[in-house]
């Protein structure tokens, strides 16, 4: 009887220390099955996440990634200028020879239409002719053919000046922020209830300046170039 119960005993050991030894040698790779698992997991969610990133519109300026012709079509994009436009934009030229003047596409300054126009047309032609009858009263001359003589001869000379004024003023030659005080005061022109002009406080306005903002500065947090 003693030897029974010492064999069931011996039994009872070695399937007890059986038990460890199995566990031991599973668990890694049980281990590494649930990592992989996890890893895939996490993979999965990240492509979902960045499928759902594609088709998502910008948060500020509402487009999908691709579909470009939503913003160059909307009314905030033809309001504002860029740097390639400004810069591919004709230069005025000056030649003491040309009665012509050339104005430039955009000005600097924040100058309006009904400026612009006085500037380069309204103020030389009255210097024109304002010295034109000067010169006829300095000269005690009314003959046409002298008169025509030097109102040419001043024509040139006021509009070589208006050039050069015109080219000083070109938008060009402004920094980032002449270029972003051009493009708000075009938002401000074009997104204000017309009976109410210069609101700046309007929301579409708002909306019009953080678009600007963004275009600018994509990344404001970045290292400037």
């Amino acid at each position: 009887m003693l030897s029974a119960r010492v064999a069931q005993y011996s039994r009872h050991v070695a399937s007890t220390s059986a038990l460890p030894a199995a566990f031991l040698h599973t668990t890694p790779a049980v281990r590494a099955a649930s990592v992989k698992s996890k890893t895939s997991n996490i993979e999965r969610r990240a492509n979902r996440a960045d499928l759902a990133g594609l088709n998502k519109p910008h948060v500020i300026l509402g487009f999908r990634q691709g579909d470009d012709a939503k913003w160059t079509n909307c009314d905030l994009a033809k309001v504002m200028v860029t740097g390639e436009e400004i810069q591919s934009s004709p230069t005025p030229t000056l030649s003491i020879n040309s009665s012509k003047i050339e104005q430039p596409t955009y000005l600097n300054f924040g100058v309006s239409e009904a400026e612009k126009d006085l500037l380069f047309n309204t103020l030389p032609a009255l210097r024109t002719e304002a010295l034109a009858v000067l010169n006829q009263k300095a000269k005690g001359t009314s003959q046409p053919a002298f008169l025509d003589k030097v109102g040419i001869a001043t024509e040139k000379v006021e509009a070589y000046k208006a050039n050069m004024l015109a080219r000083v003023m070109d938008l060009r030659n402004a920094n980032a922020r002449g270029i972003a005080f051009e493009n708000r005061r075009r938002c401000v022109a074009a997104f204000s209830d017309p009976e109410k002009p210069n609101d700046t406080g309007r929301p579409e306005v708002q909306g019009a300046f953080i678009c600007d903002t963004y275009i600018e500065n994509p990344d404001p947090l970045g290292t400037p170039d």
